[in-house]
């Protein structure tokens, strides 16, 4: 796997790699293996002793030398590069544009709601919380977030994620719609997109 398809880039200008901590390795004993490539800014924890790992370096060179070695450590680096919607994917894309009552968030405050940009965010592996949505788009600063919820006659997670902007919504519509996360892709659509989309097929 490249590096390229590896590294992510975040707002914080830090350059970060992710693992699933399949090894249940403590918060000190993954510093100690990446310090080895460079300065280690922080690491991001999402899930229980085994869910994944953020590792953020200062420069992309560190990270790089994170890529090249993590074998060393039967660590299992994941991918930041998008494919397209399989098959199954786009049925449940489907059956989000169906859902009758998607537009309207769960436990999100209404004036946040009212006021704020929203994107859906939809096809969630299983093995994702909230939180790791948060941190993938962490370089467009999300306000607000639902819990993540479940389309009945598909089983597919989603959920709707809150931006300052509409502008920020469009470029994580941009960036993330079809990013490939574990074993399938992401839906990122703004809700608008969906209702477009949802006329032109009907």
């Amino acid at each position: 796997m490249s590096a390229e398809a590896t590294i992510q880039k975040n707002n914080r200008g830090s350059y970060s790699v992710t693992f699933r901590n399949c090894q249940a390795l403590s918060k000190a004993e993954i510093m100690e293996i990446f310090s080895k490539y460079g300065r280690v800014l922080y690491i991001g924890i999402t899930g229980e002793e085994t869910g994944y790992r953020f590792v953020h370096f200062s420069t992309e060179e560190e990270a790089k030398r994170a890529v090249l070695h993590a074998n060393d450590y039967v660590i299992k680096l994941r991918p930041h590069k998008s494919k397209p919607l399989d098959k199954g994917a786009q049925r449940a894309v489907g059956w989000l544009k169906k859902e009758p009552h998607w537009e309207e968030p769960l436990e999100v405050d209404k004036v946040i709601a009212r006021n704020a940009a929203e994107i859906i965010v939809g096809n969630i592996p299983p093995s994702f919380a909230g939180a790791y949505l948060l941190h993938l788009f962490e370089k467009y600063v999300p306000i607000a977030m639902t819990h993540v919820m479940v389309v009945e006659k598909t089983g597919m997670r989603y959920c709707h994620v809150y931006f300052r902007s509409q502008k920020d919504v469009e470029d994580v519509e941009r960036d993330f719609n079809n990013y490939f996360l574990e074993d399938r892709c992401l839906i990122v659509v703004r809700p608008n997109t969906l209702m477009k989309t949802n006329a032109m097929n009907s």
